[in-house]
């Protein structure tokens, strides 16, 4: 979990090389901009399969942690098993679409958007 003013004031990694650790890390980022929307911390969630909210001002903080336990609290995990072996380090992407059942309330899918793939 990510609590930021979105401010990038000294980094060690570029975005990309962000994104590429979090992929190989298998984690899922769920992230508060405080004050200011950061494009960076939605950008880091939306890869992983997590969630970003931005919250305005401290007194929504707590309402936003009640929403992120809701979702991690209600995750169904699906297992994906390519059939051919890719390029060891190569990224494979995907997408998954959900149908709820009719008469049920609405939901909201997230996944990786990529994995990277195994060394033999």
């Amino acid at each position: 979990m990510i609590f930021s003013d979105g401010g990038d004031n000294n980094s060690r990694y570029s975005e990309s090389e962000l994104i590429s650790i979090l992929r190989e890390a298998d984690v899922q980022v769920y992230a508060v901009s405080l004050f200011e929307k950061a494009a960076v911390t939605g950008a880091d969630a939306e890869e992983t399969g997590g969630r970003a909210l931005w919250v305005k001002k401290l007194d929504d903080l707590p309402e936003a942690c009640r929403r992120f336990d809701r979702q991690i609290r209600s995750e169904y995990l699906i297992g994906y098993s390519p059939g051919a072996h890719r390029t060891m380090g190569s990224i494979i992407g995907f997408e998954c679409l959900v149908q709820p059942p009719a008469g049920t309330e609405r939901l909201r899918a997230s996944w990786r958007r990529g994995y990277t793939a195994p060394g033999e």
